[in-house]
């Protein structure tokens, strides 16, 4: 089945194979759950390329025995202290059919503890300490089988003041300008830096308190330049903090080496002119908060064939670090490129970054699906995903679909 640029195929025993998120469009039903659960939270088990590739071709196919039980369940509390200091005390009840083994626990969507569980069934108590201001608490369980629950999410509020602690950063990276190889030049780059960063510090959210903003274009943008100021914006990011950075540009691959191409960087020689993304990584690994990067580099009328890497694939190349709290918003996903219009703005716009743009001001209140006051990480990425897919569609540029990659955010994420 194919849904929203997704598709997924599965046989009768649920064995699949999908794209990048298709398994979060299909479900399990288990009975006397009132609950349904996505193939993704099976996809150690039951992720299968090589079954589906057998069956399509009409081999063989071998499927290994599995006794699936249902998930576990999890039901919890959150009561703040009503005279302000900060304790939250949180009751858990577990259920599962098979062994429970560990419930853990996230705050703003980042790790906050794991608890020892067993038995089919528990009850637990846990306190927790909370800065002034609103936090989502969340909550997940797993079973013997190693299969998780759903999320719970529970909003605290501590204090009176509604605005989340921590504050914004910004870092954005442009290249329009590549002297060494004119014909690669591209046109809109630099003014969706721009755009972005006009855009975050003009939030009207009760988010974000502090807003600062970094911008590297094309001759400020060198090698050096980008990895010093990623590492300093990362060190000062606190676990309270967000850190925003995005890349406009040209990216190349060598080998399995991936780059970032600076202003002084060429397709030609990218393993010694460009920023390999494995640098970038070790160079944001220190924040300790949430870190959202947003990642435009494969623009149309760019190098083709051994030059072309798709977006996802720098996404992937950045989520190997293993750091908890990463998120890569990109472009466009596959082979795609990532459009520009000269209609959008005063002056032209990226697809990608206006959409953003529209969704941090002008159009908020439509991105805001839960009409919270605040952009959750899920809410920008399917507003961003259906206004770049159904715009360029429209103008029949040629499709472009934005990809989200996300690494241990759990729960609901409110980033703007």
């Amino acid at each position: 089945m194919g849904l929203d640029d997704e598709f997924v195929i599965y046989d009768e025993q649920g064995f699949y194979d999908a794209t990048a998120e298709g398994g979060s469009y299909v479900y399990r039903f288990f009975p006397g759950l009132r609950e349904h659960h996505s193939f993704a939270q099976f996809r150690n088990h039951f992720h299968r390329p090589d079954i589906i590739r057998d069956l399509i071709a009409g081999r063989p196919v071998t499927r290994p025995s599995i006794t699936l039980l249902a998930p576990p369940t999890v039901e919890f509390e959150a009561r703040p202290d009503p005279s302000g200091t900060g304790r939250v005390d949180l009751s858990f009840d577990l259920r599962g059919s098979a062994q429970l083994r560990t419930l853990r626990l996230f705050r703003d969507g980042l790790p906050l503890t794991e608890l020892p569980v067993s038995g089919n069934t528990a009850r637990l108590a846990h306190t927790i300490q909370l800065q002034p201001g609103r936090h989502n608490i969340s909550a997940v369980a797993y079973d013997a089988q190693g299969f998780s629950s759903n999320v719970k999410t529970a909003a605290v509020q501590i204090g009176q003041d509604r605005r989340y602690n921590g504050r914004l950063r910004y870092v954005g990276i442009a290249v329009n300008d590549y002297h060494r190889m004119p014909d690669q030049n591209l046109g809109l780059a630099v003014r969706d830096a721009q755009l972005l960063r006009d855009s975050l510090q003009g939030l009207r959210s009760p988010r974000r308190g502090e807003v600062t903003a970094t911008v590297l274009t094309d001759a400020q943008a060198t090698r050096t330049a980008i990895l010093e100021t990623l590492r300093r914006a990362a060190t000062e990011t606190g676990p309270d903090d967000t850190l925003v950075i995005s890349f406009a540009g040209h990216g190349a691959r060598v080998g399995e080496r991936f780059f970032y191409l600076p202003h002084g960087g060429s397709f030609a020689d990218a393993a010694d002119s460009g920023v390999e993304w494995r640098l970038i990584a070790d160079a944001l690994s220190p924040a300790q908060g949430r870190v959202l990067v947003l990642l435009d580099a494969c623009h149309s009328g760019s190098a083709s064939g051994d030059n072309f890497v798709p977006n996802d694939a720098y996404a992937e190349q950045l989520m190997r670090s293993g750091r908890s709290g990463l998120a890569v918003l990109a472009a466009s996903k596959g082979r795609q490129f990532s459009y520009e219009d000269p209609s959008l703005g005063n002056g032209g716009q990226g697809q990608f970054t206006y959409a953003i743009a529209q969704a941090l001001g002008p159009d908020r209140a439509r991105a805001d699906r839960d009409r919270s006051g605040t952009i959750e990480l899920d809410e920008l990425y399917a507003y961003v995903k259906r206004t770049v897919s159904n715009s360029t569609r429209a103008n029949q540029t040629g499709v472009q679909t934005p990809w989200l990659a996300r690494d241990e955010f759990i729960g609901r994420v409110s980033f703007f």
